[in-house]
């Protein structure tokens, strides 16, 4: 085998242990989407979202959703479609911090966070997890379960789906009153 041929194998060689040490040495830095909350929509008979300065809880009667303590809004079925669809079915993603005394610079304690505390039908917890928003990063929020210090981002951002604003949640009932235009004309 000629001279040169030997050395553009070794060389050839070389470069391709590189790539795949390179790619092996990268994959460490990719993010790995998992799921925040393994449990069932059905499981869900209520939920209250809190933060530091409104409440709400909506709850589930056999299929009907409602708003407690609130008798004038009836459920905008598609805030509840939404919720379900994007706030229970969210990812974790990249690990943020597990250091607890850092919870406030991520608004992830009880003082700044927007908390969501998931019921079953037994009125139990069954998840709940703190929100806080990203200062940077639109596209995410910071998040953690109520059982940990782990900080991760999310895959999305749900911090539009997790408020506590009841118009949100319900509008006003159309009212059935006749038009004054009609009135006058009989």
């Amino acid at each position: 085998m000629p001279k040169n041929l030997k050395i553009a194998l070794i060389f050839l060689i070389a470069l391709i242990s590189i790539y795949f040490f390179s790619q092996n040495s990268q994959n460490q830095y990719t993010s790995k989407e998992t799921s925040l909350l393994n449990i069932d929509s059905n499981q869900i008979y209520s939920f209250t979202i809190t933060n530091p300065v409104d409440q709400i809880t909506i709850s589930r009667i056999d299929s009907t959703w409602e708003i407690l303590n609130n008798d004038t809004l009836t459920i905008n079925q598609n805030a509840i479609d939404s919720f379900l669809d994007k706030v229970i079915n969210v990812k974790k993603s990249t690990l943020i911090s597990k250091n607890k005394e850092k919870w406030n610079i991520y608004s992830i304690d009880d003082s700044s966070a927007t908390y969501l505390s998931i019921l079953n039908d037994k009125e139990q917890e069954i998840a709940g997890f703190y929100l806080g928003r990203s200062k940077t990063n639109y596209a995410n929020n910071y998040i953690r379960t109520n059982n940990s210090n782990n900080v991760y981002l999310t895959s999305e951002n749900i911090f539009y789906y997790v408020t506590p604003i009841a118009n949100y949640w319900g509008t006003k009932p159309i009212s059935s009153t006749p038009n004054t235009e009609d009135l006058q004309s009989e």
